[in-house]
């Protein structure tokens, strides 16, 4: 059974901020230098940022529209409804979001443009 001595140790703002140090991040954030050098095509990318920045536009307009969303709804029984196509839609960006953070900074690089498509 828990105290509250026991749980006034248990919220999280208790926690050490040293501890909270050890975690690894998620993103590296590239420093002016190194935004530079992507930017002019001088850094370790494979392709260049302009290139980068067309395909994460080009991706979040092929999770948008591609997916034939009729199908899903006959093969699965989903109610014909904007909130059935915008769950759909969002798992598909974020299938897409899981896939590029395995390609390093290129996939960091293209995420960007990806989720801020105005």
């Amino acid at each position: 059974m828990f105290t509250s001595k026991t749980l006034i140790r248990l919220i999280p703002s208790r926690i050490p901020y040293r501890s909270l140090k050890l975690a690894k991040p998620n993103v590296v954030v590239p420093n002016l230098y190194d935004r530079a050098k992507y930017r002019l095509g001088l850094g370790e990318l494979r392709y260049p940022l302009t290139q980068l920045t067309a395909a994460g536009e080009n991706m979040f307009a092929v999770c948008a529209e591609y997916p034939v969303f009729e199908e899903f709804v006959d093969t699965l029984g989903l109610p014909d409804t904007f909130q059935s196509w915008f769950s759909l839609t969002t798992l598909h960006m974020w299938l897409c979001l899981v896939r590029l953070r395995q390609e390093g900074i290129e996939g960091q690089l293209l995420k960007k443009p990806f989720v801020n498509v105005s």
